[in-house]
């Protein structure tokens, strides 16, 4: 849920989007610190290892809404040539 809201930065459109990715890259390692803590992950694998996960996750999922973004932006463009024909 958490990490959910702090997705609700990427709308407020008056902060440049490499200062929202930054804010929320730190928000949710924040979030994946104190799970981590309170779940007991450190025990078992080290926080490098959770960190070193969430870096592999976290640009698996920027990966793949970059080219949803992508494909969203070619289909509108399509949509504008057909208009202005």
């Amino acid at each position: 849920i958490a990490i959910g809201l702090i997705s609700g930065i990427f709308e407020i459109e008056s902060i440049p989007f490499m200062v929202q990715l930054l804010l929320h890259l730190i928000a949710v390692t924040i979030c994946v610190l104190i799970a981590g803590y309170f779940g007991g992950w450190f025990m078992h694998s080290g926080v490098k290892y959770v960190l070193l996960s969430e870096a592999v996750i976290y640009i698996i999922v920027w990966c793949i809404l970059y080219i949803l973004q992508l494909n969203d932006i070619e289909k509108i463009n399509r949509e504008i040539r057909k208009r202005k024909e």
